[in-house]
């Protein structure tokens, strides 16, 4: 597995419940087992309701789940920025990932405007501004 190197690696008597060295997760790839992470009822009952809260007076393009998926997809990919998993998420060969994780349908805007690359993935900036609502205390 790898490991972000600004994180420190859990103790080896510690089981990783997405690691993929466990044998009924090894065929897996990084969206299937996002997939199968945020699915856990321990996920939908901790950070699921946190998202539910946040989401509850407002319509936003991404749903606060949506953006947790997507941050999610860059912890179990092992990568340093959100950038680096939504490049990930939209380039060709991450079309299965943004089928899996939801993320293969245009949003709605309210500006008018030429979509360009990466369309699909939440930005960076509607990363950035759901890690301020959700707060500092983040669950690994």
């Amino acid at each position: 597995m790898r490991w972000c190197k600004g994180l420190p690696r859990p103790a080896s008597s510690v089981e990783v419940p997405y690691a993929k060295n466990r044998e009924e997760l090894k065929r897996l790839d990084e969206a299937a087992l996002t997939l199968v992470f945020i699915s856990t009822p321990q996920w939908q009952q901790e950070i699921g309701q946190i998202c539910d809260k946040l989401d509850r007076d407002r319509r936003p393009g991404y749903s606060a789940r949506e953006c947790e998926y997507a941050l999610a997809y860059q912890r179990i990919c092992g990568l340093r920025s959100y950038s680096e998993a939504r490049n990930r998420l939209a380039s060709d060969r991450g079309r299965l990932a943004r089928q899996l994780l939801g993320f293969d349908r245009p949003r709605e805007t309210r500006i008018i405007f030429e979509r360009k690359l990466l369309d699909g993935a939440p930005s960076s900036a509607t990363i950035s501004r759901h890690v301020k609502r959700f707060g500092e205390r983040r669950p690994a």
